[in-house]
C-alpha cells in the first residue's frame, strides 16, 4: 500500500476530502485490508491500535523482532500527524526524525517534576516555571505544536525520565489542555529497555533521585498517570537456531545458568578467519577502541590512503554526521555500508552490510562483497537534517529540510562500537565487551550475530558483566497479552471510528471563521459594509439553528453506533447518515453557499477589500469541505460493514 499523505487533527476541523480519505484509511484498516507483515499478528495488531484508538503504547522486543521496520511502517501508512524525535542525532538522523531537544527546546540538565526555587539564571536546573520561562515558540511552531496526534519517541531506552516529564509540560501548555497528560497527543515509545539504558552523569542522579525511582522512562512522573499498553513483538527475524535464541532470552531476561555461561565462553579466544562468502567485524564498548582498531589495519595496508571529502549544504551539526567528512581509503579496506540502497529496485547494500574495496580509481571507488561475482561503484548519499513544520494549506505537518550531508555511505569497519551496531545483522563478530561500561551492552553484542558459531569473545562472559536491571524485568512483567490487546482494539477502535464521524458533523471551524470576520468589521471600511453585516448574521443564524439539529442527529448516531458495534453491521447508521447528508448538503448549497458565493464575486469588483476578500473567501472554502465530508462520510460504513465485499 502507497505511504498516505493525508492528515487529520481530531480536536480542529479539517479538509473534507482528507477528512474522507483518512476515515476511508481507518475503515480499511478495520476491515483487515493492511498486513504490514501476514506472518505477525502481533505487528498487525500494534499497528492498527496505533493507527485506529487513541492508545499510548511502548513498542518493544528482542533484538530482530522488527521494531525499525515497525517505525517505518507506521511513519509511510499511519493517516495520522504524526513527528519522530530520538534522543541523540545520529538516532534522529537514522530514524528519519528529529532530536528530542531541539524540538522541544528543552535544556540539557535535569528537569525538576515539582515547583522548585530553581535559579532563572542556572543552565544545570529546571523546572516547569523556568522552562516554561525560557521556551520561545513562534506562531508557526506552535500551529504544528497544536496539530501532532501522534508523537513517536524512538530509542526510549536511552530516554531519561525527567525528560520525558519535561516533554509533557511542554505539550500541555503550548497546546492548552493542562489537564491532560502530553496535551492530548498520543505517545508511541519504540525500543529495547534491555539494551543501551539513559546515561546519567552521578551529579545528575544526585538530584533527580529526589524524584523519581530511577532513570528509566517508566518512571516518569506522567507515565504513571497514564502507563502505555506495552506490546512486544516476538517472531526473530535475525536468528533461526531455536537453542541460540533461547540463550540470547535467558542472557537478556538475566537468567543464565553455569551451563550457558560455559557454552558462551567455549567462544573464548577462538579463531574467525575471514573468507569468500563472510566477513569479520570487531564489537567494542568504546569509541577509542573501535578507532584504534581500524586505524591499525588500514596502518597495515600497502599504498597511499586516498581521501574523499564529504559536502555540507546549509545546516548539518557535525555531531550529526552518520560518517567521516573525510574517508580515508585504501584498496583493501574492509567497510560497512551505513544506509539501505534506495535508489534501485533490487537493493545492492543495506545498512550494516560488510564489503571490501577492491579498487580506487580517481573518484571512482569500488566496492566487493564476500560471496558476490558483480563489484559495485560506490555513490555518494545523501542524508537530510529536517525539521517539522505545518501546512496549512494542505493541512499536513510536513519535513522542511535544513541541510544535507553527501558522502559515500560507508564507514571502516574493522571495529564498530556496541552502541552503533544496534539493529545490525553480521555473520562473524568479535566481542570484545571486558570494559563494557553499561546495561545491556553484552546482549546488544551477541544478538547482533546470526548464530553462536559465528561468535568470538576477546574476554571471558560472568553474571555480573551481563548485568540487566532487575527493575527492568519488573516493569516487563506488565507487558499487556495478546488477547487484551486484541480486546481492546475491538473495544476501542469503534469508539475512534465514532470520534471521527462526528467530526464530519460539527460546525465549530465555520462559526469561528464567521466570529472572526464579525469580530473586524468596526476595524475595516469595505463597501457596503451593511450588507456583509447582514449576511455574515443570517449565515450565523443559520449555523447556530443547525448546530441544534446537528447536535440532536450526534446522539443518535452514538447510539447506532452502539448497536452496530455489537452486531458488526453498518447498514443502519450508513443510511442515517446518508440521509444527513443529503438533508444538510441541500440546505447549505441553497441557504449559505450560493448567497455566500455571489457576495464574493461582488465584492472582487471593488477596491480596499483584499483583507476581507481573503478572509470570506477562506469561510467558503470551510463551509464547501464540511459539506463534502458530510456527503462522502456516508461511504466510510461500507467500507466497514463486513457483508460489503472489498475490492483489493
Amino acid at each position: 500500500m502507497p505511504a498516505l499523505s493525508v492528515k487529520i487533527c481530531p480536536d480542529n476541523y479539517r479538509d473534507g476530502q482528507q477528512n474522507f480519505n483518512y476515515l476511508h484509511t481507518v475503515m480499511q484498516n478495520i476491515a483487515g485490508m493492511i498486513t504490514p507483515l501476514d506472518s505477525n499478528p502481533i505487528f498487525d495488531l500494534a499497528a492498527n491500535l496505533v493507527n485506529q484508538t487513541n492508545r499510548h503504547i511502548f513498542l518493544t522486543g528482542k533484538a530482530g523482532t522488527g521494531k525499525t521496520t515497525f517505525l517505518k511502517y507506521i511513519k509511510e501508512h499511519s493517516p495520522k500527524k504524526s513527528v519522530i524525535v530520538a534522543p541523540t542525532g545520529i538516532a534522529a538522523i537514522n530514524c528519519g526524525g528529529v532530536t528530542i531537544h531541539s524540538f522541544f527546546q528543552l535544556p540539557f540538565g535535569p528537569f525538576i517534576p515539582v515547583p522548585q526555587r530553581v535559579d532563572n539564571d542556572s543552565a544545570e536546573l529546571s523546572d516547569a516555571y523556568t522552562l516554561l520561562q525560557n521556551l520561545r515558540i513562534h506562531n508557526e511552531k506552535r500551529e504544528l505544536f497544536e496539530e501532532i496526534e501522534l508523537l513517536i519517541i524512538d530509542e526510549i531506552s536511552m530516554v531519561r525520565c525527567d525528560v520525558l516529564d519535561a516533554i509533557d509540560v511542554v505539550l500541555r501548555h503550548v497546546r492548552k489542555k493542562r489537564g491532560i497528560p502530553f496535551g492530548g497527543v498520543q505517545m508511541i515509545y519504540i525500543g529495547d529497555l534491555f539494551q543501551l539504558p539513559p546515561v546519567v552523569q552521578e551529579h545528575e542522579w544526585s538530584i533527580l533521585r529526589n524524584f523519581y525511582r530511577t532513570p528509566f522512562f517508566f518512571h516518569a512522573k506522567v507515565i504513571e498517570q497514564i502507563p502505555p499498553l506495552i506490546i512486544e513483538l516476538q517472531k526473530i527475524y535475525r536468528q533461526q537456531d531455536p537453542l541460540f535464541i533461547d540463550l540470547l532470552n535467558r542472557v537478556r531476561n538475566n537468567i543464565t545458568s553455569q551451563e550457558d555461561l560455559e557454552l558462551l565462553n567455549s567462544c573464548h579466544n577462538k579463531s574467525l578467519i575471514p573468507n569468500e562468502t563472510e566477513a569479520v567485524i570487531t564489537l567494542t564498548s568504546h569509541n577509542y577502541l573501535a578507532d584504534r582498531i581500524n586505524t591499525e589495519e588500514l596502518a597495515k595496508l600497502p599504498g597511499e590512503p586516498s581521501l574523499f571529502d564529504g559536502t555540507v549544504d546549509g545546516d548539518f551539526p557535525a555531531k550529526s554526521y552518520p560518517t567521516e567528512k573525510q574517508l580515508v581509503l585504501k584498496e583493501g579496506v574492509q567497510i560497512m555500508f551505513i544506509k539501505n540502497d534506495m535508489k534501485q529496485k533490487e537493493r545492492r547494500y543495506y545498512n550494516g552490510k560488510l564489503g571490501r574495496i577492491s579498487c580506487i580509481d580517481g573518484e571512482k571507488v569500488y566496492v566487493e562483497f564476500p560471496g558476490e561475482s558483480e563489484h559495485l561503484v560506490l555513490e555518494r548519499e545523501v542524508w537530510r537534517n529536517i525539521r517539522y513544520v505545518y501546512n496549512p494549506k494542505e493541512q499536513l505537518v510536513e519535513e522542511q529540510e535544513l541541510g544535507q550531508f553527501s558522502q559515500f555511505p560507508i564507514r571502516l569497519a574493522w571495529a564498530i562500537t556496541i552502541h552503533k551496531s544496534q539493529g545490525l545483522t553480521f555473520q562473524k563478530i568479535i566481542i570484545d565487551a571486558a570494559n563494557s561500561f553499561s546495561a545491556g551492552q553484552v546482549y546488544v553484542a551477541l544478538s547482533r550475530c546470526t548464530s553462536l558459531q559465528g561468535i568470538a569473545l576477546k574476554s571471558s562472559i560472568t553474571n555480573k558483566s551481563i548485568q540487566t536491571d532487575e527493575r527492568i524485568l519488573s516493569f516487563m512483567q506488565q507487558s499487556t497479552s495478546v488477547q487484551e490487546l486484541q480486546r481492546i482494539y475491538q473495544d476501542e477502535k469503534h469508539q475512534y471510528l465514532y470520534s471521527i464521524l462526528i467530526k464530519a458533523f460539527e460546525w465549530n471551524a465555520v462559526s469561528n471563521q464567521i466570529d472572526a470576520i464579525m469580530h473586524v468589521f468596526d476595524k475595516r471600511n469595505i463597501p457596503h459594509k451593511e450588507e456583509a453585516v447582514a449576511l455574515m448574521q443570517t449565515i450565523y443564524t443559520w449555523i447556530e439553528e443547525n448546530k441544534k439539529v446537528s447536535r440532536s442527529f450526534q446522539r443518535h448516531l452514538y447510539a447506532w453506533m452502539k448497536e452496530a458495534s455489537d452486531q458488526e453491521d453498518y447498514t443502519h447508521v450508513h443510511q442515517r447518515v446518508d440521509d444527513a447528508s443529503k438533508y444538510f448538503s441541500t440546505k447549505m448549497n441553497e441557504e449559505v453557499i450560493g448567497p455566500l458565493e455571489r457576495h464574493i464575486d461582488a465584492t472582487r469588483k471593488m477596491k480596499k477589500v483584499r483583507k476581507y476578500l481573503k478572509d470570506v473567501q477562506l469561510l467558503l472554502r470551510i463551509l464547501l469541505l464540511q459539506q463534502k465530508s458530510m456527503v462522502q462520510s456516508k461511504e466510510l460504513l461500507l467500507v466497514s460493514n463486513p457483508q460489503q465485499p472489498i475490492s483489493r
